[in-house]
């Protein structure tokens, strides 16, 4: 059914105090800010924003999405409330029309010290609500995992990195995360990092592969890429760079400590779910270094 007006208010409040009272320019903005529109200081960029409404002009407008992006805190803190929405029937429309009635500002903090308050448009609002990304309910397996396994102090984590998730999480992809959720412990020091690679190997899968056979691919795929870029660096510092260039030599770059990393989160999440690490392996694999409490 839909969202009561009560209800509506509820949610535009709790968006008006935890997401538009708390925007913060980091590091990240401030670059962009700098190497596109030549905004060398926080006092430039606070110049440039109080223009928005006068100009347009689309570097700055990249500018404004980037500022008005709830932060990974932001996300976290709201991501309870959310929670209650997702299975509900909520108008977009008419909750942004509540936001620009109730709270059409958005308070900005700046790393000089400096604060300013934008006021915000309809589309601004908009991108801020779709940002949210309202209405995106999980299916009863990860909702149940993270009832029964993940600690209060994870969850709002656990379930904003799920939400932004860029495919939907059903099928063997949810049977999977699942799993990792039920097999590795939220109180290990090691659960961020292989909960972060079983979300992002997730999205590279389709809807219903067979997830032991694509975590098999992946170890074979980055052993293929750290074995032919050694060969390449053998190539490499055995002939002069002329040769090399007239030989028209591919250069490929990657990280061989974070390949060989993400092998061994392989190896210590197949030995987790199936009882088994994939391929062969010598005996300090046997030994594996999967030290995460169960």
């Amino acid at each position: 059914m839909p969202a009561s007006f009560e209800s509506i208010h509820e949610l535009s409040q709790a968006i008006c105090h935890i997401i538009l009272s708390s925007f913060q320019i980091d590091s990240d903005i401030l670059h962009f800010a700098q190497s596109t529109l030549g905004l060398d200081s926080s006092t430039e960029i606070r110049t440039a924003l109080r223009t928005v409404q006068d100009t347009f002009d689309p570097e700055l407008e990249c500018l404004i999405d980037l500022l008005l992006t709830p932060s990974m805190h932001q996300r976290e803190a709201i991501e309870p409330t959310l929670q209650g929405w997702d299975k509900r029937q909520v108008e977009q429309d008419e909750l942004i029309q509540e936001l620009m009635a109730s709270c059409p500002l958005a308070d900005i903090a700046f790393p000089d010290g400096e604060q300013m308050v934008l006021d915000l448009d309809k589309n601004m609002m908009h991108g801020i609500v779709n940002r949210l990304r309202l209405g995106s309910p999980l299916p009863e397996i990860l909702i149940q995992a993270v009832a029964e396994h993940v600690p209060d102090a994870w969850k709002a984590w656990v379930q904003v990195r799920m939400r932004l998730a860029s495919v939907q999480l059903t099928g063997t992809r949810a049977d999977f995360l699942a799993a990792v959720l039920q097999n590795i412990s939220a109180s290990s020091p090691l659960f961020s990092e292989y909960f972060t690679f079983s979300l992002s190997f997730i999205q590279e899968c389709t809807q219903n592969a067979d997830m032991l056979q694509s975590l098999a691919a992946k170890k074979e795929y980055l052993e293929h890429s750290i074995d032919k870029a050694a060969f390449l660096e053998k190539q490499r510092t055995s002939q002069a760079m002329e040769t090399l260039l007239m030989q028209r030599m591919p250069m490929l770059s990657i990280d061989t400590a974070a390949a060989e990393r993400e092998i061994q989160i392989i190896h210590d999440i197949s030995l987790a779910l199936y009882g088994r690490v994939l391929g062969s392996f010598d005996q300090a694999c046997q030994e594996s270094s999967y030290h995460l409490q169960r």
